[in-house]
């Protein structure tokens, strides 16, 4: 029967030689290798097929699988059929498109995923398929041989983990399912005030908000930083020194004025509803273009329109890109007492500093 393009019986388009889709053609059966009890349509399940050595019709290497390449050639650069984000993947669909709500077959929970059982249930002990040893763990892998120095496949930075892409290209804006509330990740459908619950930590027993099963306390321990060699106390892998060198400049010098500009309103005492984050600065100083003058600036800081001495925000509401000439020609003075020219082309460009404007307009009550 040739291959062709095919209707269900439950309206699921597929491509195949079958009149079933494969999941109407999935059942519970036993495999006539491990006689185990499985979820699917074939005499054999996955970690018995999965486990045969196989030769890359592409590269040729050696690779247990049920395929005919390896992952790392099946793997192209292609858009979700879903939400048509681009991903470097080997399914059709990106991990959040393929993640649904669904119940665990074996307790019975309700969880997130792609697969048909949950992650406790598909914990059990099995044999490494790099070092062999054995591990408990749902993965084909040990978390030994998972962790490896690679490169990033979006920006090339070299990095040691278990994915291809590195952990801040995978950071993306999205729309918590909980509260719906927007926030930045790299694979969590709901944000971390979400995620979070109390509960009690296996090592210490102390009650404890987070999403973390085990307190931070007791993550900490003794490590040796993989770039220095130097003794540290932490949960990563590399000290605070080593990690604040791979961060990129311009993460950094917006992450350090945003301290500091937090630090100060802090001392100053001001009124701030609202915390300013480091996104946010990075947002107002990517503009490149100073809002007074006009000057196009790639040296430029984050300048209250109303001075923090004199009874200012500190508040995106507040915050606009100033070069360091208008910055510190401005100090702490307020609109209505500095250049006209500067508070005029600035109020053309700018819905916050001409709100500002009019409103020192009517407190000192001059008139427009």
């Amino acid at each position: 029967m040739p291959v062709q393009d095919r209707v269900c019986e439950c309206g699921h388009k597929f491509r195949g030689t079958n009149f079933k889709c494969s999941r109407c053609r999935a059942g519970w059966r036993t495999c006539k290798h491990c006689e185990r009890e499985f979820h699917g349509h074939g005499r054999v399940c996955g970690s018995c097929a999965a486990s045969q050595k196989r030769t890359c019709d592409n590269c040729g290497k050696s690779f247990k699988g049920v395929n005919r390449k390896c992952k790392p050639c099946r793997k192209t650069k292609r858009n979700c059929s879903d939400c048509g984000r681009e991903i470097v993947s080997d399914m059709l669909k990106c991990s959040t498109c393929q993640a649904i709500e669904r119940e665990c077959t074996d307790c019975r929970d309700i969880f997130i995923g792609k697969d048909l059982k949950c992650w406790q249930c598909r914990k059990i002990e099995r044999d490494c398929w790099g070092c062999g040893e054995t591990f408990v763990g749902a993965t084909n892998y040990c978390d030994v041989c998972r962790d490896s120095d690679r490169n990033c496949t979006d920006c090339g930075v070299a990095f040691t983990g278990k994915r291809s892409r590195c952990n801040r290209c995978q950071i993306e804006d999205r729309e918590c399912d909980g509260c719906g509330r927007g926030f930045r990740s790299a694979g969590n459908r709901r944000c971390s005030a979400c995620r979070a619950k109390d509960r009690a930590c296996p090592e210490c027993n102390r009650i404890f908000r987070a999403t973390r099963s085990i307190c931070p306390g007791c993550e900490a321990t003794d490590k040796v930083c993989v770039d220095c060699h130097s003794p540290f106390w932490g949960r990563d892998r590399r000290c605070g020194p080593c990690n604040w060198q791979r961060t990129p400049a311009e993460i950094r010098t917006n992450r350090s004025r945003a301290y500091y500009q937090a630090r100060r309103a802090r001392l100053l005492g001001t009124d701030s509803s609202d915390r300013v984050t480091e996104a946010e600065y990075a947002s107002i100083r990517a503009d490149g273009q100073c809002v007074y003058c006009g000057r196009l600036t790639t040296d430029g800081d984050v300048d209250h329109i109303r001075p923090l001495t004199l009874g200012g925000r500190h508040e995106v509401t507040n915050l606009v890109l100033a070069c360091i000439h208008c910055n510190r020609s401005k100090t702490n003075s307020l609109l209505i007492r500095w250049r006209p020219d500067r508070v005029e082309h600035a109020c053309r460009i700018s819905e916050k500093v001409r709100a500002e404007y009019e409103r020192q307009l009517v407190e000192s009550a001059v008139g427009p």
